[in-house]
């Protein structure tokens, strides 16, 4: 008989606990399913009952001296000794809700993992000092886990897989073992397991709505018991992902959290549940930083040092914080409430930013022309070029040492301004914001450019941006205090006009030669195409004999594709890669663009200009999505594939290098994704169809 399922569960001298476990599972348990019970060394009535019962779909194991030791150790046994093609963990103290089994297998149709919420099974008597933030401590669900919040993992408790990925990773091991006073420090293999399997690109899911139910002991609830879950938990995850990067930004984090009551103290007695969790959160990571320390053999002194640098980093925080709300308090209690007019006057974008930013501006600020023909529009803008030729009518106000004093007469007119929409402020003036804009500022509540939240908060209208729609679409929403009416067309670019003679003829491939753009880097290193398979990638693409090859970046990126043409073009008879990059202007990257018949690139500026002109594109998304950050026009031209680690937090980025979610490419795949497009597209030969190839959902890239 083929078993379908394995329910594994781990227990030691609890015996009531397990009968009402068991009782539950095997009330939900399919006929090609089983149980299998691993006991560690239990010493009750266990053991007889277990042989009573065993049967067909009641399995029993004694765990062995050698594995008794620690929780990876027993998982791994069930693992090696699981029939069914998936595997469910829960512990001896859970009782799994009816539809637990099937949400899983459901979920594990596609996914190479589940995770589930952990819930408590009784009513309880919370300390008065309680909040739901702490409930982690007593191995339930933190409520991050019902919101989204993909820092908050799933446990073992509630946790299941294909056979085959259990197999291919297993729990990893860690010295320590089980003792009267550290036996946590065995654990954590759950968080662990989640956390590299999300690192490694696995496709994980979480479904709050597959519920176990824990009964959890009152005496866990207490003080001491929390406190001494939470120190070992930050031992034991240094202990099994030891990132010396990460120290700093852990001791930091510790002492900011230490320091915050002091510095609020209205809301910590006002909210004691919420000046508990930080408390319990700073004990947490100042035990993570102490076994770090002790690991990393640094002296006393260097130890002192080390505290000594983030307390005072933590208290400058502090005092800045403090003394910036007071200080916005009082702005936004003085200053005039923000009254919007029935229709627009006079505006102002604030938007000192990227190219591509910039690019995308420009659909939405000829809808609003459209919708106000009579507005008086300025644009504080790093890229004038890119929307003087489509908005003759604009006030420009080109970024540079006197944008600042023309922001400010521009607002300060006499006639007023009505509005000012920042949609991206990064290379905007903080004190210029707070003194001059805030008070009539429009902006996104995320991804807005701006260091720091005060100045968020000072704005007269935030808007959520919705990371999971097309960002023209924030766009409008933000552009809408007024009624916006008609569709949004793509941007708007026409280079010809701006090229100098002989350009054009110049970039042309020779006949029967098409032209592929390679962009090697961007304004942000964290999008950028990993080295090594930038150079596969021209190695590959020179074996089709109709290529040839311009490579495209910032001016740092010029010596590595002087590299790159030397190199390859040492065996060919003409020049069948170049080098363009460096400080090329607007339209002469723009003209490049159009003569290409494909552009390879990350998620950036020359992409969105690629789009505009109907070129097509292949785009590596790292850290961005196609959903939010994807052209509108012909998808037949764009294809892209994603970065298995797309979906890391910046909390597990941390001590991890900024290429990390770029190098989680897999070259292969990307590549036979890239040569499907081609073929679409007819610039190679063969049959393969489709244009969205992403990675598969079970594609395993180290």
């Amino acid at each position: 008989m083929n078993c379908r399922l394995t329910v594994a569960v781990l227990t030691r001298n609890r015996f009531a606990s397990l009968q009402r476990c068991i009782d539950a599972v095997r009330k939900i348990l399919g006929p090609y399913d089983e149980i299998l019970v691993v006991d560690n060394g239990s010493t009750d009535a266990t053991p007889e009952w277990l042989a009573k019962m065993t049967s067909e779909q009641l399995r029993w194991i004694c765990a062995p001296r050698s594995v008794a030791g620690s929780y990876a150790s027993l998982r791994n046994l069930a693992i090696t000794q699981a029939r069914g093609e998936a595997l469910l963990f829960t512990d001896d103290d859970c009782v799994p809700a009816n539809d637990w089994i099937s949400r899983a297998i459901k979920h594990l149709a596609h996914a190479d993992a589940v995770g589930g919420a952990v819930i408590p099974a009784r009513p309880y008597d919370w300390p008065w000092w309680w909040s739901p933030q702490l409930l982690w401590t007593i191995g339930m669900s933190a409520p991050g886990l019902f919101t989204g919040d993909e820092n908050a993992y799933p446990a073992t408790a509630n946790m299941g897989a294909p056979i085959d990925v259990w197999r291919a990773r297993p729990f990893a091991e860690t010295k320590a073992r089980f003792e009267a006073t550290t036996t946590y420090l065995a654990g954590r293999e759950d968080a662990q397991w989640w956390a590299e399997a999300r690192r490694d690109g696995l496709n994980v899911v979480v479904d709050p709505e597959m519920v176990v139910h824990h009964n959890v002991p009152d005496d866990r609830l207490a003080f001491s018991a929390v406190l001494s879950r939470a120190r070992a938990d930050g031992t034991a995850a240094w202990q099994r992902d030891p990132r010396p990067d990460a120290l700093p930004h852990i001791l930091n984090e510790a002492w900011a959290a230490r320091v915050s009551p002091f510095f609020h103290p209205f809301r910590t007695l006002s909210d004691p549940g919420s000046a508990m969790a930080e408390f319990l959160w700073a004990s947490r990571q100042k035990a993570w930083s102490k076994a770090a320390q002790s690991d990393l053999r640094h002296f006393f002194p260097q130890r002192i040092f080390s505290n000594f640098r983030a307390a005072g980093a933590a208290i400058k925080g502090g005092i800045r914080d403090s003394a910036g709300r007071l200080m916005d308090a009082a702005v936004l209690t003085l200053r005039p409430a923000y009254k919007l007019p029935k229709a627009p006057g006079r505006i102002l974008v604030a938007g000192p930013t990227y190219l591509g930013d910039t690019l995308i501006l420009q659909p939405i600020l000829r809808l609003f022309r459209a919708n106000y023909p009579d507005t008086e529009i300025a644009v504080w803008t790093c890229y004038p070029e890119l929307l003087r030729d489509v908005l003759p009518d604009l006030q420009i106000i080109e970024d540079g040492p006197d944008a600042g004093k023309q922001v400010v007469k521009f607002v300060s007119d006499p006639r007023g301004c009505d509005a000012v929409f920042a949609p991206y402020y990064h290379f905007g003036d903080e004190a210029l914001w707070r003194s001059e804009l805030a008070g009539i500022g429009h902006v996104f509540d995320r991804e807005h450019g701006f260091k720091r939240r005060r100045d968020i908060r000072l704005a007269a209208r935030c808007i959520v941006k919705n990371l999971a729609q097309n960002e023209l679409l924030n766009l409008r929403k933000l552009f809408s205090p007024w009624p916006l009416e008609g569709e949004i067309s793509k941007p708007i670019l026409a280079p010809l006009a701006h090229l100098p003679d002989g350009f054009v003829e110049a970039i042309q491939p020779p006949e029967g030669m098409k032209l592929v753009l390679l962009q090697i880097g961007s304004g942000n290193s964290i999008k950028n195409i990993p080295e090594e398979m930038v150079v596969e990638f021209v190695r590959r693409l020179l074996k089709q004999p109709n290529i040839i090859l311009s490579l495209i970046g910032d001016e740092s990126q010029s010596a590595f594709a002087d590299e790159i043409c030397s190199k390859f073009n040492a065996s060919e008879t003409f020049d069948r890669v170049t080098n363009a990059c460096g400080n090329e202007s607007v339209w002469h990257l723009a003209g490049r663009i159009r003569a290409a018949s494909l552009l390879i690139c990350p998620c950036s500026g020359p992409k969105h200009m690629a789009m505009a002109m109907d070129v097509p594109t292949f785009t590596l998304y790292g850290p961005t999505s196609p959903e939010q950050w994807g052209g509108i026009g012909d998808p037949a031209l764009h294809a892209h594939v994603r970065s298995p680690r797309h979906r890391l937090t910046p909390a597990e980025l941390v001590g991890l290098p900024p290429s990390f979610v770029m190098d989680g490419f897999d070259t292969e795949v990307v590549w036979q994704s890239l040569l499907r497009h081609m073929s679409s597209l007819s610039l190679i030969g063969g049959s393969e169809g489709n244009t969205f190839i992403p990675n598969p959902p079970s594609a395993h890239h180290p």
